[in-house]
C-alpha cells in the first residue's frame, strides 16, 4: 500500500517524545512489511535535534516531506487573516494528500494536522479515495487535566480542542493505544464512530551492544519528562517522605533523567535546583539532555532503577522501553498503564504510594512477564495494515464527481430566497442558482413586504421571465428575514432546503456539492466557506475576494460567544428545519442564523462545514449585520440557549469566563485601570480601526481619508 504517515513529532529532529518515538517505530515496520512509505513531518525540528535525520529515514527507504517543502495551492491564503495557524497547516496538508493519492494516512490526534483532510474527506469532495486513521495519543484537553491547568487562552484552547475531537470523532478508523483513551473519550461526551480499535503502541527496538550494569538498588531514576502530568510533584514529595521516615535510608543516588517541562508554573529544572540544596542525605543528578536511545544506554549503564510516577498517561513510550530493554522499572496505577504492566510493579499514583514503594524496593521481584510485548503488538500493526490492504484492493472505484446534468436520481432540493428592498441584486442572484451543474432543484422567492417601486417592479419582473413550474414566487407583508426564510420554507417540496440571501451569488458548484456533501457526511445541516467581494455588479472568474471567511463549525461553548457555524447560505435536511420549527423571527435579524445553527446543535443535530467556498458574499456599508443591534440579538440568542441548557453557564463560567477574567486583572496590574479605561471610551474600537485602515490599503473609496 502507499501510505504516508502525518505527525507533529518524530524521533530524529526531536529527541525524545512518545508520538515521535511511535511514528518512528511505525514507518521502519510498515517499510520492513514493503509497503511504500511517506513520513509528512508537520512542525519545526527542535534545535538540538539530529541534523541528518532525513537521511537516517530515507536509507530505510522512506520518503520524507516537510511542511516547508509542500506548495501552498490555496489562492486565498493571505486572505483569511484570522483563521488560527494550525487550520491553515492542515489545509496544506490536505491539498499534499489529495494530489498525490495515498491509499492510507495516518494522522495523529494531537495538533489536529487531520482536520482539513477529514472534513474534506467527510463531505465527498477530496481524498475519496484515501483511508483515514488517527490514533488517540493525548488531545490538548487530556493533557491539560493531566497538568491540572485551568484554560490560559481559552478562546485558541477551545478552538484546538474542537479540532483535535472532530478527527477522532471523523476519521475512517480510530486508533487508541489503551482502552483507558477511549473511556476518557467517552467521558467528555464524544461521539466516537464505530470502527475504534485498542492496538498498542509498535515500538522498533535499537540493539544495545552494551551489556546491562549490575542492579543498583539504591540508584533510582525519575524517567520521564520533568513536568507535573509525569508525576515530578508527587515524586519529590513521595522522596521527601521516604527520606523522612527512614533513619538510614538505603537510597543514595537519585537520577532526574528527561525533558524539562513545566511544574506549578515554573520551570522543571529550577524547581528541582532549588529542592536540591536541602537535599544533603542523598547525591541529586539531573541528566537533561539525552535523545530516547542515550537515555536508555544511560539507565542501563547505571545499574538504577526507573519510576515512572505519572499522574496520567497513555501508553506511555518511556514504560514500553523498560520493558523491551529488561530495565528493572515501577510505574504509577494510572491511566492506561495497567493494561500494559504486571501489577506487582505498580504503585499509587499519590506520595504515598511512592513512599511505599521506596521502602519496598529492596523485596521487589524484577522478573515478570507483562501485558506489552512488542513482538506481538508489532504483528498486530502488521496485520492490521494487511487488513487495510485486503480491503482495499477489494473496493469498488470511487465514482467521481458528477456534473448533475439530469434530475432523475437526484433528491429535490429547494432553495429558499428571502428578499428585501434589493432590485439591484436579486436578477444576479437568481441568474447564478439558475446556472448551478445541479438540475432537480425548487427556487421559492419570498418578497418580505419590499417597501421600494423598484424593488416591486423587479421582483414583478422576475416573477414573470421565470415563470415555470419550479419557480415559485411568493410575497408577505413585512416580517422580517427570519419570517421570509420560513415562508418560503413551507412552500418547499424538497429534501433538502437550501437558504441563500437576495444579495448573495451562488457559484456553479454550489447546489450540487452541497448535496454531495449531506450525503457523504450524514449532517443534518452544513454552511460553507466563502468569498467576499463588495462591487454592484456580479464578481468575475478572475475577482480577487475581499477576503475568505472559514467557519469553525459547531465549537463548543465558544459557538455561544461568536458565531462559528457559518453564514445563512446553507444546505440542511427539511426534517430538521421543521423539527426545531425554522428561524426565530423579530427581534433576531442579523443573528437569526447563529440562532437557529445554535438551536439545531444544542437538540442533537449534527452541524458541519462544507471546506469549500460555495458562494460569493457580498458585503455591504448597508448590510444587516452592519445596520442591527447586534448586543441586544446576541443577548436575546444567548439568554434562549442558557434557558433551554442551564448546565453551559457554568461550563462557560468555568472554561471561558474565569480565564478571560484573570487575563484582564493581568493587563489592569500592567497597564492600569485608568488607562483601560479610556481605552473603552475612545470614540471608534480599536477593531474598526484596523478593519478600516485594511479597507483603505485595499482602495476601497468608501473608507478613504477625505
Amino acid at each position: 500500500m502507499k501510505i504516508c504517515i502525518v505527525t507533529p513529532e518524530i524521533a530524529g529532529p526531536h529527541k525524545n517524545g512518545g508520538i515521535g518515538t511511535f511514528c518512528a517505530s511505525l514507518c521502519k515496520l510498515l517499510r520492513a512489511n514493503d509497503h511504500e512509505l511517506t513520513l509528512l513531518f508537520t512542525e519545526e525540528p527542535s534545535p538540538n535535534g539530529q541534523k541528518n535525520w532525513k537521511e537516517a529515514f530515507r536509507c530505510d527507504g522512506i520518503s520524507i516531506q516537510t511542511i516547508n517543502t509542500l506548495k501552498n495551492e490555496d489562492p486565498y491564503a493571505d486572505q483569511a487573516p484570522h483563521e488560527p495557524q494550525f487550520l491553515r497547516r492542515s489545509r496544506r496538508i490536505a491539498e499534499y494528500l489529495d494530489a498525490t493519492v495515498f491509499d492510507l494516512v495516518h494522522f495523529q490526534d494531537w495538533k489536529a494536522n487531520g482536520f482539513h483532510s477529514i472534513r474534506l474527506r467527510r463531505s465527498g469532495l477530496g481524498l475519496t479515495q484515501t483511508r483515514i486513521a488517527v490514533t488517540l495519543h493525548s488531545p490538548s484537553l487530556w493533557l491539560r487535566q493531566g497538568m491540572n491547568e485551568s484554560n490560559i487562552d481559552p478562546i485558541a484552547e477551545l478552538t484546538l480542542d474542537f479540532a483535535e475531537r472532530y478527527c477522532c470523532e471523523n476519521a475512517d478508523e480510530l486508533i487508541a493505544p489503551t482502552q483507558h483513551m477511549l473511556n476518557w473519550a467517552s467521558s467528555e461526551t464524544w461521539r466516537l464512530q464505530a470502527n475504534q480499535r485498542v492496538l498498542p503502541n509498535c515500538y522498533h527496538q535499537i540493539a544495545e551492544t552494551n551489556s546491562p550494569h549490575p542492579l543498583d538498588p539504591s540508584h533510582i531514576i525519575f524517567f520521564g519528562r520533568l513536568e507535573t502530568r509525569k508525576g515530578l510533584g508527587i515524586f519529590i514529595e513521595g522522596l521527601q517522605s521516604y527520606l523522612d521516615t527512614s533513619p538510614n535510608p538505603k537510597i543514595r543516588d537519585v537520577t532526574f533523567l528527561g525533558k524539562p517541562g513545566r511544574h506549578q508554573n515554573q520551570s522543571a529544572d529550577k524547581v528541582l535546583l532549588e529542592w536540591q540544596r536541602n537535599k544533603p542525605r542523598i547525591r541529586i543528578h539531573l541528566e537533561l539532555e539525552h535523545d530516547t536511545h542515550s537515555a536508555i544506554r544511560h539507565i542501563r549503564q547505571s545499574g538504577g532503577i526507573a519510576f515512572l510516577p505519572s499522574l496520567l498517561d497513555n501508553c506511555p513510550l518511556a514504560v514500553i522501553e523498560c520493558i523491551e530493554h529488561r530495565i528493572p522499572f515501577l510505574a504509577a496505577r494510572s491511566g492506561g498503564i495497567p493494561e500494559i504492566v504486571h501489577p506487582q510493579q505498580l504503585f499509587d499514583p499519590t506520595a504515598a504510594g511512592i513512599a511505599q514503594a521506596l521502602h519496598g524496593l529492596h523485596e521487589q521481584d524484577w522478573d515478570q512477564t507483562h501485558p506489552y510485548s512488542a513482538d506481538r503488538q508489532n504483528q498486530r500493526w502488521i496485520d492490521l495494515h494487511a487488513e487495510f490492504q485486503s480491503e482495499h484492493l477489494d473496493m469498488p472505484p470511487v465514482c467521481p464527481r458528477r456534473d448533475y446534468e439530469t434530475h432523475t436520481q437526484e433528491p429535490k432540493v429547494s432553495v429558499c430566497v428571502p428578499h428585501y428592498n434589493q432590485p439591484e441584486y436579486l436578477p444576479q442572484a437568481l441568474e447564478s442558482i439558475q446556472q448551478n451543474h445541479y438540475r432537480n432543484v425548487q427556487v421559492i422567492v419570498c418578497d418580505d413586504g419590499s417597501s421600494t417601486k423598484d424593488a416591486r417592479r423587479i421582483f414583478e419582473e422576475q416573477k414573470n421571465r421565470l415563470e415555470a413550474p419550479d419557480w415559485v414566487f411568493l410575497e408577505q407583508a413585512n416580517g422580517g428575514v427570519g419570517s421570509a426564510r420560513n415562508r418560503a420554507a413551507a412552500a418547499a417540496e424538497g429534501e433538502y432546503l437550501v437558504v441563500m440571501d437576495s444579495d448573495n451569488l451562488a457559484r456553479p458548484q454550489m447546489v450540487g456539492d452541497m448535496v454531495r456533501a449531506m450525503q457523504h457526511s450524514g449532517a443534518d445541516a452544513l454552511t460553507c466557506y466563502f468569498t467576499a467581494f463588495s462591487s454592484a455588479t456580479s464578481p468575475k472568474a478572475a475577482t480577487r475576494p475581499d477576503f475568505v471567511y472559514r467557519p469553525l463549525g459547531a465549537v463548543p461553548l465558544l459557538c455561544l460567544l461568536e458565531n462559528t457555524f457559518g453564514d445563512a447560505n446553507c444546505i440542511l435536511k427539511r426534517s430538521a428545519f421543521e423539527a426545531v420549527g425554522g428561524f426565530r423571527e423579530r427581534p433576531l435579524s442579523a443573528y437569526a442564523d447563529w440562532d437557529f445553527f445554535l438551536r439545531l446543535h444544542l437538540a442533537g443535530y449534527r452541524v458541519d462545514v462544507i471546506p469549500q467556498e460555495l458562494f460569493w458574499y457580498r458585503h455591504r456599508p448597508d448590510s444587516m449585520l452592519r445596520m442591527a443591534n447586534t448586543d441586544e440579538e446576541h443577548r436575546h440568542l444567548l439568554k434562549n440557549a442558557l434557558e433551554t441548557q442551564p448546565t453551559l453557564a457554568c461550563e462557560l463560567s468555568k472554561l471561558v469566563t474565569l480565564p478571560l477574567f484573570k487575563q484582564l486583572q493581568a493587563i489592569e496590574k500592567k497597564v492600569g485601570r485608568d488607562s483601560l479605561h479610556r481605552l473603552n471610551r475612545a470614540p471608534v474600537p480599536w477593531h474598526k480601526h484596523i478593519y478600516r485602515g485594511y479597507r483603505r490599503l485595499l482602495g476601497d473609496p468608501r473608507y478613504q481619508k477625505k
